[in-house]
């Protein structure tokens, strides 16, 4: 204040509303004196322009019961001439309190209230006459104490002006939600400035934030609120297995939908697998810019399931197994930056990409949504080219084969047919041979057919035995027809005839 604190009005209130019947400040006073000495009563001090008071804010006093409450008196710093303590209590705006200093320093004017008993004030109004230079910008609420003999500013304001009503009061947060089968503990009496603790009854488990703050403005904070529930034991059993079985099926779904197919036209590579050139030295898209364009898809995965997408990465290059890298993106998924960070520095050493392990860091540790879309392009790309690549070499090397194939059929093609007919010609001279051969044996066979005589003979003989052997005998002989003189003499011998 630079030219004296200027009050017309200055009212008290148990309400944190400033309702009138709360008000306490003109309660049955009985005496009223001017001191400089600070009494133990609460009072209402002013500050210099531009400066305030103490920060720190505690609950108001206990209120007893038993006593009546009364004002005893009003006190102050000091007054200017003829403007007493009094005028700052007269239901009368027009007259006024004015402090002893001309210009008056921090906290060095002051108007105080002395009650019969302690009093809770949540409220007060004040009327300040003077504009400008003539009133206080930042008043404070203080209480003194008398076990240290100090004062203890409990609520201040600030932007305060004149010739208005100004009313500074203690905010109430109000009611605040307490979770089934929970309890809450609350300080301050729920004012401005307190806290609520939550906890659970019994063998329960709390889920949300245990705390919430109140606003200055009324209310409670609700960040994390409308999930704060008291889970059972049982209850956590069953979502932690309804979990599980989500992300088995979500993790099992993507790898027989996307990662089976992949492998088909473009299968894990390790490092005996040939790439193509275009491949080493540089990434084959940007890291930001190209990841709404060339890495759309994978950009999409990446952020609808990173799990999955990061971990068929490292297993599209050999780096990781695809059960192993799920497992430890989700057990470990705090440390997902750093391993990132790291198998992202044995792509670069797989494919000689110039960088540094800081800048791996970085990227994973600022942008790992773009970095993980920017190793999957990578990796997708060198897969279908190197399954390209070995494709054109099977296939040359099935139709290699293929015209092996052939060469040999035609030539075991030509060889049978030259062994066949080879054996046609010895079947015709074989065949000739044998027509030759039965020729000469049917003109030494007449012997028998014109010996009607002998072959009557040889029936009525009854050693057919005898005869058989001698038949087969004779048929066996090569020369049959050029010793037919054998044949009879042992006909005649053997039979008889």
């Amino acid at each position: 204040v630079i030219y004296g604190w200027s009050i017309g009005e200055l009212r008290l209130y148990t309400d944190g509303s400033c309702a009138e019947s709360s008000e306490v400040s003109r309660a049955r006073p009985r005496t009223s004196t001017s001191t400089t000495t600070p009494p133990t009563t609460t009072k209402t001090g002013s500050t210099a322009a531009g400066a305030g008071g103490s920060s720190s804010v505690v609950r108001p006093l206990r209120e007893v019961a038993e006593a009546p409450l009364y004002v005893e008196g009003y006190e102050s710093s000091g007054s200017y001439a003829d403007a007493v303590v009094e005028h700052a209590f007269d239901d009368q705006t027009w007259t006024e309190w004015r402090a002893q200093c001309y210009s008056c320093e921090k906290e060095e004017s002051w108007l105080g209230v002395r009650f019969s008993v302690p009093v809770k004030i949540y409220c007060a109004r004040i009327w300040q006459r003077g504009r400008g230079e003539y009133r206080a910008s930042k008043v404070a609420l203080q209480q003194f104490e008398a076990s240290t003999s100090r004062w203890r500013t409990v609520l201040a304001a600030t932007e305060m002006d004149g010739g208005r009503w100004d009313e500074i009061s203690f905010v109430h947060c109000g009611d605040v939600e307490i979770p089934e089968n929970g309890r809450v503990d609350i300080s301050n009496g729920g004012y401005y400035p307190s806290t609520a603790k939550f906890s659970c009854q019994g063998a329960r488990i709390l889920a949300g934030f245990s705390e919430a703050s109140c606003l200055p403005g009324g209310g409670w904070d609700n960040v994390g609120g409308m999930g704060r529930r008291c889970w059972t034991l049982a209850e956590m059993v069953i979502c932690a297995c309804a979990l599980f079985v989500f992300e088995v099926l979500l993790f099992g779904g993507y790898y027989y939908c996307v990662v089976v197919p992949k492998a088909r036209t473009g299968p894990p590579i390790d490092r005996n697998s040939f790439c193509p050139e275009e491949y080493y030295r540089t990434w084959n898209n940007e890291f930001i810019f190209d990841a709404g364009d060339e890495a759309n898809t994978q950009l999409r995965w990446v952020l609808f399931c990173p799990c999955c997408r990061i971990a068929h990465t490292w297993h599209s290059l050999s780096l990781l197994p695809y059960h192993a890298g799920v497992f430890l993106t989700q057990l470990f998924c705090i440390f997902l930056p750093c391993m990132g960070a790291w198998l992202r520095g044995s792509i670069r050493e797989r494919f000689n990409i110039e960088g540094q392990r800081s800048n791996d860091c970085t990227a994973w540790l600022c942008c790992c949504c773009f970095a993980a879309a920017q190793e999957a392009k990578h990796s997708d790309d060198v897969c279908n080219a190197s399954w390209c690549q070995e494709e054109v070499q099977r296939r040359q090397e099935a139709r290699k084969e293929e015209l092996e194939r052939q060469a040999k059929e035609k030539h075991d093609a030509k060889h049978k047919a030259k062994a066949h007919e080879q054996s046609d010609a010895v079947k015709a001279a074989l065949e000739a041979a044998r027509a030759e051969r039965i020729g000469k044996s049917e003109g030494s066979l007449s012997i028998y057919k014109s010996e009607d005589a002998r072959i009557a003979c040889a029936k009525s003989f009854s050693k057919a035995k005898s005869f058989a052997r001698v038949k087969s005998f004779a048929r066996s002989q090569s020369s049959l027809a050029r010793r037919p003189s054998i044949i009879e003499g042992a006909l005649e011998g053997e039979l008889g005839c």
